[in-house]
């Protein structure tokens, strides 16, 4: 599937994530498929070849959204709902490594623009040790969405 057949999920994640309630299990039903559609996108965007990385869902309790994960051996990123700025994402050295660099935050508007995302991950990771780790090249003809740019902030 291209990025561009998937782009109602990217259209419709924000809003889920601006009327989550806990408890309410269509919206996080609904959460875990926008978000994982999201994410693979992301994965298509970045050009990672299968087995390069891992794509994780954690349902957690009644009470919580659960959260998605991307790992790779050069970045690690966490989707969850439950703060103004639902996507955290870092360096890391390993799937082992799951403290890695300093923690950068991004809105699920942000994440949803997943070429200019993937652009931000290719920059963050880009310096030695991880330039050889993450592809290089972006799917070609993946649409981009009016993003505001991404901001970080180290924590």
């Amino acid at each position: 599937m291209s990025i561009s057949t998937r782009r109602h999920y990217r259209l419709t994640l924000p809003a889920i994530i601006a009327g989550f309630r806990p408890a309410d299990a269509d919206l996080k039903t609904s959460f875990r498929a926008a978000t994982k559609s999201v994410l693979e996108d992301l994965v298509l965007a970045l050009g990672l070849p299968d087995g390069t990385y891992d794509l994780r869902w954690n349902a957690g309790g009644v009470a919580v959204s659960g959260d998605w994960t991307v790992h790779t051996d050069a970045f690690h990123l966490i989707v969850s709902v439950g703060d103004v700025r639902p996507v955290r994402y870092r360096t890391c050295t390993s799937r082992h490594d799951h403290t890695g660099g300093l923690n950068r935050w991004a809105t699920a508007e942000q994440l949803c623009d997943v070429v200019t995302f993937a652009a931000t991950l290719r920059a963050m990771v880009g310096s030695p040790p991880h330039e050889a780790r993450i592809a290089a090249g972006v799917t070609a003809g993946a649409p981009r969405s009016a993003c505001s740019p991404i901001g970080t902030t180290a924590q």
